[in-house]
């Protein structure tokens, strides 16, 4: 298994823990409880699924240069969140979550997506210019 295999299956566990975030929060929700984050959990469960589908059904058929771009939207998704979750870090305000645990797992979930979406990018990247510097050969 290539390291790139391994990211696209990172990124299919980050939807697993997403998705598994937001059914708590919307069974919660079910039992008369608050959600566990502010963002609304139906919501959040379809821009998950929308952004990262994609981008792991292009990284697995191979198509490198479109999971490349893909990849910047699925980074800027989780890594914006990552970034808003961490503003009541520096408030001490965590009123829109359920409690300081919700508020960890939610920029752990978040972080741990950020950081394979820049593997997966990365790694396209080198493998470009791997196969650009295979192409070049030099004279003897």
């Amino acid at each position: 298994m290539t390291v790139l295999q391994w990211t696209i299956r990172m990124q299919a566990l980050w939807l697993v823990l997403a998705l598994g975030y937001n059914s708590v929060s919307l069974w919660q929700l079910d039992q008369g409880l608050v959600a566990l984050s502010p963002t609304n959990p139906m919501v959040a469960f379809f821009v998950v699924t929308m952004i990262t589908l994609p981008v792991i059904g292009v990284g697995l058929m191979g198509s490198n240069r479109l999971y490349f771009f893909l990849n910047f939207l699925f980074i800027f998704m989780t890594g914006n969140a990552s970034y808003r979750h961490s503003i009541p870090l520096l408030s001490d305000d965590y009123s829109g979550y359920a409690s300081n645990l919700a508020w960890t797992l939610a920029l752990l979930v978040n972080l741990f997506g950020a950081i394979v979406g820049l593997l997966g990018t990365w790694q396209v990247f080198r493998l470009k210019a791997v196969a650009a510097h295979n192409l070049v050969k030099p004279e003897p």
